[in-house]
């Protein structure tokens, strides 16, 4: 929008309504004032009471405005007359309501989300963070003059923000998001004496709120979902309340309490100082708005206090430190000798934006791109052919191109006096370097780039480049210069050189046809922009990390440069002036056409970008890994996150993982694994860099890698514990599904898995198995709801899932087979409820769960006998069992808690620690042993890819990827799996073996059968093939008969061997004849089809009672019933229902049932064919014995009898 010159940028009309009851003073009771916004009701209301209790039920609303988008960002109360003073972010200005009236405190402040005011009610200045110009500064609240106002921090802070101030200690505070680190500092109120007081675990910090008489502070943030507590020196911190999602937004104190609001809510809470418990709540009046800002008037809250500024007589404004106050001066003026004068730096701005026309040089304050002009001002002498500009801010000069004289000059702004500096032709592109005192040009004629060097104004040339040059900029601190080379509408380059060294290089290169327009290196982001065409890009010195700023800039962009997070710039032959925040990429226009017209010239004057070094942390973050603060003797001192050391480099940062006896456990909010000692409680953060947000993880002693689940691309990850072999493992297939619950079956090292999603969407929950070795996955379970925790008994067959029906009516635990089957809803919770950890005790075959709003519980594996485990807190969200021990974390506690699982009591085992998050999931290692499943565990149960347990100890399923089967002649291999046969001829394989291709395994021949090879070892070749003939390897053994009759009765006894052989061979055909075609006819009569194999039953040695009961159909209840007690009738598990889940399991075709007594590791004869109808089966059996049983189509057994 265009913005006159000399005006506020202040559209909105302010309409005072003074209600019948009298203006409201806020000085002679105590209240709780809250703004609102998001509709015509948006605005400032007082609720007379305190924290205690709101004594009237509806607000007074003092202020309405003429627009319904007000944005009311920050608010304080003198406390010593009642006044009120708030941020309006549209207006971008500081107003003063007090005794019905509005007045205008300050203006020109970015409307930055990080803009923050604090009210010192002693000497009666007001403080203010700006995130965009990145500073705080001071004004008196009650001047006039809109410009007595002082930057007092600029250095080292990025976005400051959340500012208190404690008038009577003389301190500021506030919270700082810089690439350095997240950090709460604190001050004098002079800006002096700077010191970070909290420097880990602390992500958004949207409000701090001071206690004077506790000399406390309190803060909310945002995204550890907290409200926490420390004295001013940062020691004691506390979490004071938490709740996951609870994103606390502002907060005030009380005496007893504290209260704060809430993001996109319609209440505010009070909880107490002490306890942080719960204390009340009050929802707004208004459904259609949001409460953002709370604050408390109250006259306990005003201690007496001595105002050291009050006999000072300062020339400007004075600043209450303690215990005498210090006078200030405002921009542009320093302070004098005596303490209490100002004088004048020059009679221009200190912080502006220079521009020329061809006769004029003038100043426009920095305030302009907020919308507030201030007078344009403009130097003594004119000038002429002004073309190009920079500064020497230190010297107080300003350099331009005399264009009419073909000179370089100088204008000196405190004595308002000029000077030739060197000759120069066809300049286009000039650049002061204020560490050297060197000006640089390029001229486009020659193709040259020459510097002068201002003390002896000696001239040379520095490079001949290749292509005309153009648009100098440089980045002092590092000694780089850069320009532009090539014509626009061809082939344009950006080249850097070292003006140490002199090396040269191009850092990119635009193809033809460019239009390359201008380029301003900003020693604040240490990053280059331009403008290529219509868009602003920026990247960094070496030409990495492109950034498109903004893509719709208008053409015809002529000059470009950057000031904090503004861009600015003119156009060609044009009067306007041009801003965009670089972060809110909001554009505006201001209007300088009748002021200066076409602009000729364009720079930043500012000293405190032109400083001869840089903050230590400023470049390359001071070589720190992690943290980097100033210290005491202005260098960079390093720190690292919370449960990582600094190494002896004094840089780095690292851990050392804990070998064993540690608790695993998720810190959700700050993206970290930590790993807990089980003996001394200490603590230590693994150094993986790949961790972001974290769900669950778990931990493989076998292979010492740890894997885990990330909620922001749902993938599964894994890692070594020190962090240097990380990878991405599995991703599932749903748009916004993750994987929310891991656990490890470590009879075969395969990973279960819950993604949780909503049924009958694009992105449903489902369970499924995954092999981290060979990255591929299987559906078992499909079509579920919310999944929050996954649990397994691998020796039962048995796996146990969180799932919520589809009408949210209860939370369920279902219990499944392992493969996905014989699902089962054993216990249902309430939908209020939320369920969220499951966890097996192998020693009592307990299941036990926690949820937010009940406790933990524990029941049989049926469910049966359920019973409530007492805690003394709500909220938990994980729970493990180890020994005699139940570990847990919960919402209200910042620590891992350790209970007797007898008892019921908790033992002391850790403090609470305010620097841990959200702990969603702890794992205890060395924990229970889980019971495995031995035919897994043995050579993964002859399968080639997934061993699924069942509930027989003995027997197992073949599996398969998704979309994949088991081969037809293979049962226990996937279709393109190669894998060699597993009959030998006369012998069989010693030692487990898969077969696979390398694969070098034992053979031993059968009894008297010998070896023909000379080893006893077979190697599987690339084509599936044994390196040796199978066929052939064993031989019947070969013996000497003791010869001691004459060769006749030698013939006769040969031929008479002979003769038996050979009727006993013919016997034994017609036999085998007759038993084949006997079998064929019996399961002629039980004709089935040949499915697709997907899932192979490997074989078991069942009890004749387990027989019976996979025969007759038993549910799982009716199976644990058995084992409880012998005494219960088979014939009632007959007519028991089984339970329709709510979900569905993921049909798999299966193979058909195969002789039972086939030899474990021969292959298996083809299935029989058939042309009746067939039966729908199940999971394939395979057994010793020689009753098969496969699954019909009404979900029960069925048992073949060859």
């Amino acid at each position: 929008m265009a913005i006159e010159m000399g005006r506020p940028a202040v559209f909105l009309f302010w309409i005072i309504f003074l209600w019948s009851r009298s203006v409201l003073l806020l000085g002679a009771e105590s209240a709780i004032l809250v703004s609102f916004e998001g509709t015509s009701l948006s605005g400032i209301y007082i609720y007379e009471g305190d924290s205690a209790s709101v004594t009237k039920t509806s607000p007074y609303n003092f202020t309405s405005f003429g627009s319904s988008n007000v944005q009311i960002r920050s608010m304080d109360v003198n406390v010593a007359n009642g006044s009120i003073y708030f941020f309006e972010r549209i207006s971008r200005c500081i107003y003063r309501l007090h005794s019905g009236n509005v007045q205008n405190v300050h203006c020109g402040i970015s409307s930055s989300l990080f803009t923050s005011i604090a009210y010192d009610w002693v000497s009666g200045n007001m403080y203010w963070t700006d995130g965009f110009f990145n500073w705080i500064a001071v004004q008196p609240a009650g001047a006039t003059d809109k410009s007595m106002f002082r930057v007092i921090i600029q250095d080292d802070i990025e976005n400051p923000s959340a500012l208190a101030v404690d008038a009577v200690a003389g301190y500021a505070f506030w919270f700082d998001i810089s690439q350095s680190g997240y950090r709460i500092e604190r001050s004098l109120l002079d800006g002096t004496f700077r010191t970070p007081i909290i420097t880990t675990s602390l992500l958004n910090v949207n409000d701090i709120e001071i206690d004077v008489a506790e000399r406390r502070l309190y803060w909310t943030d945002e995204w550890r979902y907290s409200i926490e507590t420390s004295l001013y020196d940062g020691t004691d911190r506390k979490v004071l309340y938490k709740q996951l999602n609870a994103k606390f937004r502002s907060i005030t104190v009380d005496t007893n309490h504290v209260c704060a609001t809430l993001y996109d809510e319609q209440w505010w809470n009070c909880y107490s100082k002490s306890t942080g418990s719960f204390h009340f709540y009050r929802s707004s009046e208004f459904d259609l708005t949001d409460l953002v800002i709370i604050t408390m008037y109250k006259e306990d809250l005003k201690p007496p206090v001595t105002n050291g500024c009050s006999t000072l007589g300062c020339e400007h404004f004075c600043v209450n430190l303690r215990p005498n106050g210090k006078c200030m001066c405002k921009e542009g003026y320093t302070l004098d000798t005596d303490g209490l004068h100002c004088t004048e730096n020059h009679p221009l701005y200190s912080k502006a934006f220079v521009m020329s026309n061809s006769t004029n040089i003038c100043m426009l304050s920095f305030r302009a791109v907020t919308g507030y002009n201030d007078p344009l001002r403009c130097v003594g002498n004119v000038v002429q052919g002004c073309q190009l500009l920079t500064v020497d801010t230190s010297n107080k000069l300003i350099y331009y191109v005399d264009t009419t004289s073909n000179f370089i000059r100088e204008y000196n702004t405190a004595t308002d006096t000029s000077r030739q500096i060197t000759t120069a032709y066809a300049v286009s592109g000039m650049v002061f370097d204020w560490t050297d005192g060197n000006l640089y040009w390029s001229e486009s004629t020659t193709g040259k780039v020459k510097y002068v060097t201002i003390a002896t104004l000696a001239a040379k040339e520095l490079v001949d480049a290749s292509s005309p040059p153009s648009h100098l900029t440089i980045d002092p601190h590092t000694r780089t210069l850069f320009w532009v080379e090539g014509t626009s509408g061809y082939e344009m380059k950006i080249v850097s050189m070292s003006l140490a060294s002199n090396g040269k290089s191009v850092i990119l290169t635009q193809p033809s046809p460019a239009y390359i327009k201008d380029i301003f290196f900003d020693v604040s982001s240490d990053r280059l922009y331009f403008v290529q065409y219509s868009t602003l890009t920026s990247i960094q010195r070496n030409g990495s990390g492109i950034d498109y700023v903004y893509r719709n800039l208008p053409l015809g962009v002529d000059k470009l440069i950057i000031y904090k997070r503004y861009a600015i710039w003119s156009i060609t032959i044009s009067s306007n002036l041009n801003s965009l925040s670089v972060q809110a990429k909001s554009p505006q226009t201001i209007n300088l056409t009748n002021s200066i017209g076409v602009i000729t010239g364009l720079t930043v004057y500012d000293n405190s970008l032109q400083r001869q070094t840089k903050g230590p942390c400023s470049h390359l973050n001071g070589g720190c890994e992690q943290l980097c603060m100033t210290g005491v003797s202005g260098t960079a001192v390093c720190a690292c996150s919370y449960g990582l050391h600094l190494q002896p480099d004094e840089k780095s940062c690292t851990s050392v993982p804990q070998s064993s006896n540690f608790l695993l456990v998720i810190d959700f909010v700050h993206g970290k694994l930590f790993q807990i000692s089980t003996t001394d409680a200490q603590i230590t953060a693994l150094d993986i860099n790949a961790v972001e947000r974290p769900i669950d993880a778990m931990l493989d002693p076998e292979t010492s890698f740890v894997f885990w689940s990330e909620i922001n691309d749902g993938t599964i990850r894994k890692s070594t514990l020190n962090g240097s072999d990380s990878e991405t493992i599995y991703k599932p297939t749903g748009f916004d599904s993750y994987v929310d619950a891991l656990v490890m079956d470590h009879s075969s090292g395969i990973l279960y898995y819950a993604v949780s999603g909503e049924a009958g969407t694009n992105s449903p929950g489902n369970v499924g198995v995954f092999k981290p070795t060979t990255g591929l996955a299987k559906t078992l379970v499909e079509s579920l709801n919310n999944i929050e925790d996954l649990d397994l008994y691998p020796s039962k067959g048995l796996m146990f899932f969180t799932h919520q029906d589809q009408d949210n009516t209860f939370v369920n635990i279902v219990r499944a087979s392992m493969n996905g089957m014989s699902s089962n809803v054993i216990i249902a919770l309430d939908s209020n409820d939320f369920l969220t950890n499951l966890a097996i005790d192998y020693t009592t075959d307990r299941l036990y769960w926690s949820s937010l709003y009940g406790d933990v519980e524990w029941s049989s594996l049926s469910g049966s006998g359920r019973t409530k485990f007492n805690t003394p807190f709500k909220r938990i969200r994980s729970i493990d069992i180890a020994g005699d021990f139940i570990y847990l974390t919960s919402e209200r506690k910042q620590k891992v808690v350790k209970m007797n699982i007898q008892s019921e009591t908790e033992v002391e085992f850790m403090a609470d620690n305010a620097d841990l998050g959200f702990l969603l999931n702890v794992h205890v290692y060395p924990g229970q042993a889980q019971p495995v499943s031995f035919v897994c565990a043995n050579n993964n149960g002859g399968c080639s890819t997934f061993c699924l347990p069942s509930s027989s100890p003995s027997s197992s399923y073949c599996a398969c990827q998704d979309d994949t089967d088991l081969k037809s002649d293979d049962p226990y291999t996937c279709q393109g799996v190669t894998r060699c046969p597993s009959a030998i001829s006369n012998g069989r394989l010693k030692d487990p073996c898969t077969r696979n291709a390398a694969d070098v395994c034992t053979f031993q021949c059968d009894s008297g059968y010998t070896s023909t090879v000379a080893s006893d070892t077979l190697t599987c070749g690339q084509d599936g093939q044994w390196n040796q003939n199978i066929q052939l390897i064993c031989q019947v053994e070969s013996t000497t008969a003791a010869t001691t009759k004459d060769n006749d009765q030698q013939t006769m006894v040969y031929v008479g061997a002979g003769l038996a052989g050979l009727v006993i061979l013919s016997v034994t055909i017609v036999t085998i004849v007759c038993v084949v075609v006997k079998r064929r006819r019996r399961l002629s009569s039980l004709t089935g089809r040949r499915s697709e194999p997907n899932v192979y039953y490997t074989p078991n040695q069942q009890a004749s009672h387990q027989q019976e009961i996979l025969a007759s159909g038993l549910s799982d209840q009716c199976i644990d019933n058995i084992a409880y007690s012998s005494q219960v009738k088979r014939a009632s598990c007959h007519t028991m229902a089984l339970p329709t889940p709510p979900y569905s399991v993921k049909p798999d075709p299966t193979y058909d049932s195969i002789p039972a007594n086939q030899n474990y590791y021969s292959d298996p004869v083809p299935p029989y064919e058939s042309s009746t109808p067939p039966i729908q089966h199940g999971p394939s059996v395979r057994s010793d014995t020689l009753t098969t049983s496969v699954k019909s189509e009404e979900s029960e057994y069925i048992t073949l009898v060859p």
